[in-house]
């Protein structure tokens, strides 16, 4: 059921990505939610389990820098 999950969230990113034309960053941020909460681990859990996955101590900085980057882009067009 996991691996199902996986996939459809996987499929779910493409479509999103190219059929909606939506920031990647964004999108992956919500499928990595989407599958987290699906495979039924706790909001709490998987906000640790992204930051583990992006890259431990670099974690939040990473989130803040390419959030930071999308609004910059937005206010300066």
């Amino acid at each position: 059921m996991r691996l199902t999950i996986v996939g459809v969230g996987m499929l779910g990113l493409v479509f999103v990505i190219m059929g909606l034309k939506l920031k990647r960053f964004i999108c992956v941020v919500v499928v990595w939610l989407g599958v987290g909460v699906g495979v039924g681990m706790g909001l709490d859990k998987v906000v640790s389990w992204m930051e583990g996955g992006i890259g431990g101590s670099l974690g939040h900085i990473v989130l803040m820098f390419g959030l930071s980057g999308m609004v910059g882009k937005v206010m300066g067009d």
